[in-house]
Protein backbone atom coordinates (compact mmCIF):
# COMPACT_ATOMS: atom_id res chain seq x y z
CA UNK A 1 0.00 0.00 0.00
CA UNK A 2 1.14 3.14 -1.08
CA UNK A 3 0.90 6.44 0.78
CA UNK A 4 1.63 9.39 -1.91
CA UNK A 5 -0.36 12.58 0.86
CA UNK A 6 2.20 15.59 1.15
CA UNK A 7 0.59 16.09 4.46
CA UNK A 8 0.48 12.93 5.35
CA UNK A 9 4.85 12.75 4.99
CA UNK A 10 5.03 15.91 6.30
CA UNK A 11 3.26 15.14 9.98
CA UNK A 12 4.99 11.63 9.84
CA UNK A 13 8.61 13.27 9.06
CA UNK A 14 8.17 15.50 12.12
CA UNK A 15 8.19 12.90 14.37
CA UNK A 16 11.24 12.76 16.67
CA UNK A 17 10.50 9.37 18.87
CA UNK A 18 10.19 6.07 18.74
CA UNK A 19 6.96 5.60 20.15
CA UNK A 20 4.13 7.49 18.92
CA UNK A 21 0.47 7.31 19.57
CA UNK A 22 -2.01 8.63 16.43
CA UNK A 23 -5.08 10.36 17.61
CA UNK A 24 -8.18 10.21 15.01
CA UNK A 25 -5.75 7.72 13.41
CA UNK A 26 -9.08 6.94 10.92
CA UNK A 27 -6.82 4.96 8.19
CA UNK A 28 -3.99 4.93 10.61
CA UNK A 29 -1.70 6.08 7.47
CA UNK A 30 -0.03 8.57 9.37
CA UNK A 31 1.68 5.44 11.86
CA UNK A 32 2.38 3.34 8.76
CA UNK A 33 4.28 6.48 7.62
CA UNK A 34 6.37 7.27 10.45
CA UNK A 35 7.18 3.43 10.83
CA UNK A 36 7.84 3.10 6.85
CA UNK A 37 10.52 6.41 6.95
CA UNK A 38 11.96 4.92 10.09
CA UNK A 39 11.27 7.92 12.30
CA UNK A 40 8.73 5.60 14.76
CA UNK A 41 9.14 1.73 15.82
CA UNK A 42 6.36 1.51 17.92
CA UNK A 43 2.66 3.27 17.35
CA UNK A 44 -0.86 3.12 18.93
CA UNK A 45 -3.63 4.33 16.58
CA UNK A 46 -6.60 5.07 18.07
CA UNK A 47 -10.12 6.32 16.63
CA UNK A 48 -14.04 6.86 18.38
CA UNK A 49 -15.36 4.85 15.45
CA UNK A 50 -15.02 1.16 15.20
CA UNK A 51 -15.36 1.55 11.41
CA UNK A 52 -12.21 3.60 10.82
CA UNK A 53 -10.56 1.77 13.47
CA UNK A 54 -11.47 -2.03 11.34
CA UNK A 55 -10.19 0.14 8.04
CA UNK A 56 -6.96 1.18 10.23
CA UNK A 57 -6.24 -2.69 11.11
CA UNK A 58 -6.58 -3.27 7.56
CA UNK A 59 -4.08 -1.31 6.48
CA UNK A 60 -1.69 -2.04 9.03
CA UNK A 61 -1.99 -5.48 8.24
CA UNK A 62 -1.48 -4.95 4.95
CA UNK A 63 1.93 -3.27 5.31
CA UNK A 64 2.85 -6.15 7.67
CA UNK A 65 3.29 -3.80 10.70
CA UNK A 66 0.99 -5.26 13.47
CA UNK A 67 3.56 -6.11 15.40
CA UNK A 68 4.41 -2.63 15.66
CA UNK A 69 1.20 -0.95 15.72
CA UNK A 70 -1.46 -1.46 18.02
CA UNK A 71 -4.99 -0.34 17.62
CA UNK A 72 -7.57 1.01 20.44
CA UNK A 73 -11.20 2.27 20.65
CA UNK A 74 -11.74 5.50 22.64
CA UNK A 75 -12.08 9.50 22.33
CA UNK A 76 -9.17 11.72 21.91
CA UNK A 77 -6.28 10.73 24.88
CA UNK A 78 -8.88 8.55 26.96
CA UNK A 79 -6.97 5.22 25.33
CA UNK A 80 -3.66 6.16 26.47
CA UNK A 81 -1.77 5.92 29.55
CA UNK A 82 0.53 9.27 30.83
CA UNK A 83 4.00 8.23 29.40
CA UNK A 84 3.13 5.69 26.46
CA UNK A 85 3.61 7.80 23.87
CA UNK A 86 6.85 9.74 23.22
CA UNK A 87 5.05 11.59 20.50
CA UNK A 88 1.69 12.03 19.73
CA UNK A 89 0.63 13.19 16.48
CA UNK A 90 -2.96 14.56 15.28
CA UNK A 91 -3.61 15.07 11.81
CA UNK A 92 -7.17 16.30 9.79
CA UNK A 93 -9.09 17.68 12.54
CA UNK A 94 -10.48 20.69 13.61
CA UNK A 95 -8.83 23.31 15.58
CA UNK A 96 -11.40 23.53 18.69
CA UNK A 97 -11.67 20.00 18.90
CA UNK A 98 -7.99 19.33 18.85
CA UNK A 99 -8.07 21.93 21.57
CA UNK A 100 -10.29 20.49 24.07
CA UNK A 101 -8.92 17.05 23.24
CA UNK A 102 -5.86 18.54 24.93
CA UNK A 103 -7.83 19.52 27.83
CA UNK A 104 -10.06 17.01 28.50
CA UNK A 105 -6.07 14.52 28.56
CA UNK A 106 -3.70 17.15 30.11
CA UNK A 107 -2.47 14.82 31.96
CA UNK A 108 -1.23 12.12 29.01
CA UNK A 109 -0.47 15.03 26.54
CA UNK A 110 1.90 17.21 29.47
CA UNK A 111 3.75 13.25 30.00
CA UNK A 112 4.72 13.18 26.23
CA UNK A 113 7.58 15.30 24.62
CA UNK A 114 6.32 16.01 21.54
CA UNK A 115 3.04 16.93 20.00
CA UNK A 116 2.50 16.96 16.16
CA UNK A 117 -0.75 18.60 14.82
CA UNK A 118 -2.34 19.17 11.79
CA UNK A 119 -4.93 21.25 12.54
CA UNK A 120 -7.60 22.06 9.82
CA UNK A 121 -8.93 25.49 11.03
CA UNK A 122 -8.50 27.59 13.97
CA UNK A 123 -5.00 27.68 14.00
CA UNK A 124 -4.44 30.22 16.14
CA UNK A 125 -6.32 29.06 18.95
CA UNK A 126 -4.02 25.39 18.57
CA UNK A 127 -0.99 27.90 19.08
CA UNK A 128 -2.46 29.22 22.14
CA UNK A 129 -3.40 25.76 23.84
CA UNK A 130 -0.56 24.33 22.69
CA UNK A 131 1.21 27.00 25.34
CA UNK A 132 -1.58 26.08 28.09
CA UNK A 133 -0.72 22.96 28.57
CA UNK A 134 2.80 23.48 28.75
CA UNK A 135 3.96 23.04 25.43
CA UNK A 136 6.63 25.29 22.65
CA UNK A 137 6.28 25.56 19.53
CA UNK A 138 9.50 24.02 18.13
CA UNK A 139 8.81 25.11 14.16
CA UNK A 140 6.05 24.56 11.55
CA UNK A 141 5.50 23.83 8.46
CA UNK A 142 3.18 24.20 5.48
CA UNK A 143 2.28 22.11 2.25
CA UNK A 144 0.00 22.17 -0.59
CA UNK A 145 -2.13 19.54 -1.81
CA UNK A 146 -5.61 19.45 -3.80
CA UNK A 147 -6.05 22.69 -3.55
CA UNK A 148 -5.46 23.11 -0.08
CA UNK A 149 -3.10 24.67 2.21
CA UNK A 150 -2.24 22.06 5.54
CA UNK A 151 0.14 23.61 8.60
CA UNK A 152 1.77 21.26 10.36
CA UNK A 153 3.17 22.71 14.22
CA UNK A 154 6.42 20.80 15.53
CA UNK A 155 5.82 21.42 19.73
CA UNK A 156 7.79 20.17 22.50
CA UNK A 157 7.55 19.87 26.24
CA UNK A 158 8.45 22.84 27.91
CA UNK A 159 8.18 26.51 28.25
CA UNK A 160 8.13 28.98 24.37
CA UNK A 161 8.80 32.60 24.72
CA UNK A 162 5.93 35.39 24.96
CA UNK A 163 3.92 35.33 22.20
CA UNK A 164 1.91 38.26 20.25
CA UNK A 165 -1.17 38.40 19.41
CA UNK A 166 0.26 38.64 15.80
CA UNK A 167 2.55 35.40 16.60
CA UNK A 168 -0.78 33.73 17.57
CA UNK A 169 -1.99 34.81 14.41
CA UNK A 170 0.61 34.30 11.58
CA UNK A 171 3.08 31.89 13.59
CA UNK A 172 6.79 32.45 14.21
CA UNK A 173 8.66 30.27 11.88
CA UNK A 174 6.69 30.41 8.65
CA UNK A 175 6.83 34.10 7.58
CA UNK A 176 10.29 34.39 8.15
CA UNK A 177 11.05 31.37 5.94
CA UNK A 178 8.87 32.71 3.75
CA UNK A 179 9.01 29.63 1.02
CA UNK A 180 7.10 29.82 -1.84
CA UNK A 181 3.93 27.83 -0.84
CA UNK A 182 3.56 30.16 2.38
CA UNK A 183 3.55 32.86 -0.02
CA UNK A 184 0.51 31.27 -2.07
CA UNK A 185 -1.29 31.18 0.83
CA UNK A 186 -0.82 34.08 2.19
CA UNK A 187 -2.05 35.57 -1.84
CA UNK A 188 -5.19 33.18 -1.59
CA UNK A 189 -5.94 34.86 1.95
CA UNK A 190 -5.57 38.36 0.19
CA UNK A 191 -7.45 37.49 -2.25
CA UNK A 192 -9.98 35.91 -0.41
CA UNK A 193 -10.65 39.01 2.05
CA UNK A 194 -10.57 41.11 -0.88
CA UNK A 195 -13.33 39.59 -2.08
CA UNK A 196 -15.12 39.59 1.54
CA UNK A 197 -14.82 43.55 1.46
CA UNK A 198 -16.64 44.04 -2.26
CA UNK A 199 -19.39 42.13 -0.96
CA UNK A 200 -20.16 43.93 2.43
CA UNK A 201 -22.79 46.60 1.61
CA UNK A 202 -24.28 49.47 3.84
CA UNK A 203 -22.68 52.04 5.75
CA UNK A 204 -23.92 51.13 9.62
CA UNK A 205 -21.51 50.99 12.07
CA UNK A 206 -20.79 47.35 12.39
CA UNK A 207 -20.54 47.11 8.59
CA UNK A 208 -17.95 50.15 8.69
CA UNK A 209 -16.21 48.13 11.35
CA UNK A 210 -15.85 44.56 9.87
CA UNK A 211 -14.51 46.66 6.59
CA UNK A 212 -12.11 48.51 8.50
CA UNK A 213 -11.03 44.92 10.32
CA UNK A 214 -10.67 43.35 6.44
CA UNK A 215 -8.21 46.07 5.60
CA UNK A 216 -5.95 45.66 8.38
CA UNK A 217 -6.30 42.18 7.39
CA UNK A 218 -5.40 42.59 3.87
CA UNK A 219 -2.10 45.09 4.97
CA UNK A 220 -0.72 42.65 7.24
CA UNK A 221 -0.50 40.00 4.65
CA UNK A 222 0.62 42.80 1.34
CA UNK A 223 3.16 43.71 4.30
CA UNK A 224 3.83 39.50 4.53
CA UNK A 225 4.46 38.89 0.84
CA UNK A 226 6.77 42.14 1.28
Amino acid sequence: MEINSLRIRCIAERVAYETMADIGTDHAFIPIAALRIGVAKKAVACDLRAGPLERARQNICACGLESQIETRLGYGLDPLCPGEAETITIGGMGGMLMSEIFEQGRDVAASACQLVLQPQRDIPHVRKAVHRIGFRIEGESIVAEANQFYFVLDCRNGDDAAYSERDYMFGRFLPDEASEVYKDYLAKQMKEHETLLLRLEGSSEAVEQKKQEIIDQIRIYEGLLR
